[in-house]
């Protein structure tokens, strides 16, 4: 017969197991972190030896108008996103789960920006919206409408960013919710057609309580996404017009590597 190893034993080989990826982790996270860390407080510069100099790159940063609007901007661009792909991701999970003709095929279509590149979907949006031979504005000008400056105008290129990241990032809150709904119990919804309540009373009483647990998951990965973005920004707008666009993200990138600060 076999012998049942012993809690300590598995222990043991529960930690054996776990070596290699958490010193995978130490050397390709922890240890940069530790190092960033370490030169944010020194005079960090190239050709130029270390001198450890405290808290003043944190005081200086504090003190930079630019630094502030980015963060005041990326706030802004998180409530934004979120709020939209989670409404807009929760209202196609609902309406899909009442099943449709060639469901598969409509699933399929909402989810394909999962499969593009960020980088490669902004090179697209960039090209559709571009002012000067763009589809977008060649339909609008179809109605009469002049064209729209989406990326050049800094009145319009923060929201047709927030737009673009939107619908890159909807079909992620809907693989995640649309599965979720379909494994509700049928009964409840047919309890409540019986009792005579309303879409919105069904919702409210069945549906949204059964969604809480999934939604907070949801939010809670989509805020770190969204606070972290960086590809889509920077291919479309690189920050501009006129720092329109410039999250956090964005302007340490430009501080670090293009002002070499």
């Amino acid at each position: 017969l076999r012998t049942v190893p012993q809690p300590s034993a598995r222990r043991r080989l529960a930690v054996l197991l776990l070596l290699p990826v958490m010193a995978v982790l130490t050397v390709v996270i922890l240890v940069p972190e530790l190092w960033s860390l370490y030169l944010s407080l020194t005079n960090y510069s190239l050709g130029v030896p270390l001198r450890f100099i405290g808290i003043e790159n944190y005081v200086s940063l504090l003190r930079e108008s630019g630094f502030l609007l980015a963060v005041v901007r990326n706030f802004l661009f998180v409530l934004i996103v979120v709020v939209v792909q989670v409404a807009y991701g929760v209202a196609l999970a609902l309406l899909l789960a009442r099943g449709f003709p060639f469901q598969r095929l409509w699933l399929s279509l909402l989810i394909v920006p999962i499969a593009i590149s960020p980088s490669v979907m902004a090179v697209i949006w960039k090209y559709l919206l571009n002012f000067n031979f763009g589809p977008v504005d060649w339909i609008v000008q179809q109605f009469g409408i002049a064209r729209i400056q989406w990326l050049s105008d800094p009145r319009l290129a923060f929201l047709t960013v927030c737009l673009v990241y939107v619908w890159a990032s909807t079909p992620h809150v809907l693989v995640i919710v649309y599965p979720a709904r379909l494994t509700f119990p049928q009964p409840l919804y047919e309890s409540a057609a019986v009792e005579g309540a309303s879409a919105w009373q069904t919702f409210r009483n069945v549906t949204w309580p059964l969604l809480q647990p999934v939604l907070s998951v949801v939010v809670i990965f989509r805020i770190m996404i969204a606070f972290r973005t960086f590809g889509i920004i920077w291919t479309m707008t690189q920050g501009g017009p006129d720092r329109s666009t410039e999250t956090v993200a964005i302007y340490l990138y430009n501080e670090g590597f293009r002002y070499w600060k």
